[in-house]
């Protein structure tokens, strides 16, 4: 059986995104990091790395060096490329945008929209996509009759 390997979407893609919709309302990023003074506090046994989630609302600039470090970070566990000595590595991230009555995700690999009371606002919002290289969900689970 092939093994297919799946990458996130590239950088530019996460660009496309704000350029239609701005700033993220919230991140989410998760870190693994090496730090001895959480080793001290926890003492845990043989343990080499923590993984620390934090959400933020960074700048647009901020976000994009963000997902740029996941991306380098996701295609580079995948090469299984020398482990360089790093402070830390990004995990995951996900951006979400509240606007109006619907909100959007994007987590790498999907922009998913969830639609609440009205269809034509997301509407408009994929009008915006129309020219633009992005595959989008949208959930409708949410809407309202």
């Amino acid at each position: 059986m092939p093994l297919f390997i799946v990458y996130p979407a590239k950088p530019a893609i996460l660009k496309q995104i704000i350029d239609v919709l701005g700033e993220p309302s919230d991140v989410k990023v998760e870190v693994s990091i090496e730090d001895r003074r959480l080793r001290d506090v926890f003492k845990p046994d043989d343990v080499k790395y923590f993984t620390v989630a934090y959400h933020c609302k960074p700048a647009i600039e901020r976000t994009l060096e963000l997902y740029r470090e996941y991306y380098k970070s996701y295609v580079d566990r995948l090469k299984v490329k020398a482990r360089e000595e790093k402070l830390r590595t990004i995990l995951s991230f996900k951006a979400t945008w509240y606007i109006d009555d619907f909100s959007a995700e994007f987590d790498g690999f999907k922009l998913k929209l969830s639609v609440g009371k009205s269809l034509e606002k997301v509407i408009e919002i994929l009008k915006l996509f129309k020219d633009r290289s992005i595959s989008i969900e949208v959930n409708l689970s949410s809407r309202k009759p």
